[in-house]
């Protein structure tokens, strides 16, 4: 099932790109890569996938982070309109949104580039699947890490990197020792903002 490939700097539709952007339209908060291959499963869109269950499972992984990718860029480059994607979230930003966005689209080229170019769907074999599912999990057993770091910059769970990169800002200039702050909290609140820039940005790298 080919549905995506970067060749000479073409990129190939996915199809489930449609698909996917009725679901995110109904997710006003923001829903999960689970939810979205839960979705597609049921309505039956995967199909000659390998035999494999762990590398059928990469398989679908991939096919819909192709898509999201290309729906990112797209309503991007269209509408201005931004679509974040994390490890842990996806969701739609609706409102017209300043042009600073599109830095954070570069910030995640690496893992873009990734998942729009074909080979990499095609060259990934069970071996290499079960070395990426084994830090997948070292990553799920790191989510109370994540969860934490929320806590500690005083936000709800899943924000948008953007509400994180302010609200740490704010915290910062209130802790900084040079302010006046303690530096056993402004460290912490500095290792929060990394960890949290890392799944962010780093998963998938």
């Amino acid at each position: 099932m080919i549905i995506g490939y970067v060749t000479e700097g073409i990129i190939l539709q996915n199809p489930l790109k449609a698909e996917i952007l009725d679901f995110l339209q109904l997710k006003p908060n923001g829903t999960t890569e689970y939810e979205i291959i839960k979705m597609l499963e049921e309505k039956q869109y995967f199909y000659g996938l390998a035999d494999e269950s762990e590398l059928a499972l990469f398989q679908k992984h991939f096919i819909t982070m192709n898509a999201l990718y290309q729906l990112q860029i797209s309503l991007w480059k269209n509408d201005r309109i931004f679509l974040d994607i994390t490890s842990i979230r996806v969701s739609i930003i609706e409102a017209k949104i300043k042009d600073n966005k599109g830095s954070e689209i570069t910030e995640t080229a690496a893992v873009r580039e990734y998942y729009l170019d074909w080979k990499n769907y095609e060259a990934t074999d069970q071996e290499q699947v079960l070395k990426m599912l084994t830090s997948f999990w070292e990553m799920f057993y790191n989510q109370d890490k994540v969860f934490s770091a929320y806590e500690t910059l005083k936000l709800s769970q899943y924000e948008p990197f953007d509400v994180v990169k302010k609200q740490y800002r704010r915290l910062a200039i209130k802790y900084h020792p040079d302010k006046g702050g303690n530096q056993t909290d402004f460290i912490a609140l500095r290792k929060a903002f990394e960890i949290i820039k890392q799944t962010e940005f780093g998963i998938g790298c």
